[in-house]
């Protein structure tokens, strides 16, 4: 059985994320006992599926590990699972399962096996996995490897800080679940745009206790990809990026920061054909702007997906005016502490106020902010971003959104 597992390793990751929904859809099979053969380890190889403190990579995953950290050992243990498959080194890739077990979300894993277990099968009312939680635990987990492994080289050697500065998270406003977010190539060294194979992995995380009335952990609960084309939050997420935690405690200059500097990655994503790269950080703009609002002309009671094609042409409208920064190289000093914060013309609202170098062929930039209220909670959000020409100058403004089928991010 081992044997088996080994080759499945070495050659499942070869298909790309064309290949992602099927494997997802084998994991589910698997987790629910439908799918048979011998694609893992002995039964009393199987480890137990429970939350506790986890020590790996010189990271301790307890109570206070962040989204990121687990997320990040998650991957790793991945890659381990990958060399010790191609090394044939049955031990290292048992050790290695054991670990990515160990960083599930084995209740939360368990509630979705349940609730699709009784979709498909209306009246058996099953409660529980029962005796077979382990296992089926084991092989819902046991997929996630062949989900990202085509990908496997972009994550094997990266160490957590290069991680955290590459990869970005938002968290629900009741602290529950979290997505981390990582652009990724086949190829890292690839750098022709018609040769590149990239996705962004998306890693959903859910807060588990360790036992009943125990602490709560980060626990990964859901492995797969955000892809190209995405809809808008439908609430205000807490943001962390560029080692900055976007929540209820952070300024509009912190927010405008922040956009500013995904719309420059867009902008230099754009020129270097960098499709997921850019996709990934308009989804971090769509987290950090009021889509009713930011979508020019649009009302809340509006259909959702008229929201998302007006919200997708305002901001591709942002990131053009952004663009000559990034050409510039201006755009990494987006420092919140160089933005000026003015108050905005209405309560509730700000305006800041980014001036370029000398250099740059823009005026300065205004970033228009609201406050957005989520789970009791406020937190300041972009509705618009505008430039202010130098004397003389005429700086031209982004079309408003039309009605305009809505375009692939990564086109």
């Amino acid at each position: 059985m081992a044997t088996t597992t080994l080759s499945k390793r070495v050659f499942a990751g070869g298909g790309g994320r064309g290949l992602t929904g099927l494997l997802m859809l084998a994991g589910m099979l698997a987790g629910l006992g439908t799918m048979n053969g011998c694609s893992g380890p002995a039964e009393a190889d199987i480890p137990k599926a429970q939350v506790k403190t986890v020590e790996a990579y010189g990271v301790t995953l307890g109570p206070d590990a962040s989204p990121q950290q687990v997320a990040w050992v998650l991957l790793r243990s991945i890659a381990d699972d990958y060399a010790a498959a191609r090394a044939k080194d049955v031990d290292a890739q048992r050790k290695a399962q054991a670990l990515t077990v160990a960083v599930a979300a084995p209740n939360k894993i368990e509630e979705r096996l349940v609730g699709v277990a009784n979709q498909l099968n209306p009246g058996l009312n099953k409660q529980s996995l029962g005796e077979d939680r382990d296992r089926r635990i084991f092989k819902t987990v046991h997929y996630w490897a062949p989900i990202v492994g085509h990908y496997v080289a972009s994550f094997a050697d990266m160490d957590l800080q290069t991680f955290v500065r590459e990869s970005w998270a938002t968290v629900t406003p009741d602290g529950q679940t979290a997505h981390v977010y990582l652009p990724v190539a086949h190829d890292p060294a690839q750098t022709d745009p018609g040769k590149t194979e990239t996705a962004t992995i998306s890693i959903e995380l859910s807060r588990e206790k360790a036992e009943a009335g125990g602490p709560e952990y980060w626990r990964v609960s859901r492995v797969q990809f955000l892809g190209r084309r995405f809809r808008a939050p439908t609430q205000a997420h807490v943001v962390q990026a560029y080692d900055m935690t976007l929540d209820e405690s952070a300024t509009p200059a912190q927010v405008a920061s922040a956009v500013l500097r995904s719309l420059g990655e867009m902008a230099a994503a754009e020129k270097a054909g960098a499709k997921d790269v850019r996709a990934s950080a308009m989804y971090r703009v769509f987290n950090l702007a009021i889509p009713q609002r930011a979508a020019v002309g649009r009302q809340p009671s509006e259909a959702s997906d008229a929201t998302d094609q007006a919200l997708t042409q305002t901001v591709l409208g942002w990131a053009a005016l952004v663009a000559p920064l990034a050409a510039t190289g201006d755009a990494p000093a987006f420092d919140p502490a160089r933005m000026q914060p003015t108050a905005g013309p209405d309560s509730g609202t700000s305006r800041v106020l980014y001036s370029p170098a000398q250099s740059a062929d823009t005026g300065t930039i205004a970033v228009d902010l609201a406050q957005q209220q989520a789970g009791g909670k406020s937190f300041w959000r972009v509705v618009n971003v505008t430039t202010q020409a130098p004397a003389g100058q005429f700086v031209p403004q982004p079309a408003p959104a039309t009605q305009a089928a809505t375009p692939d991010p990564g086109s």
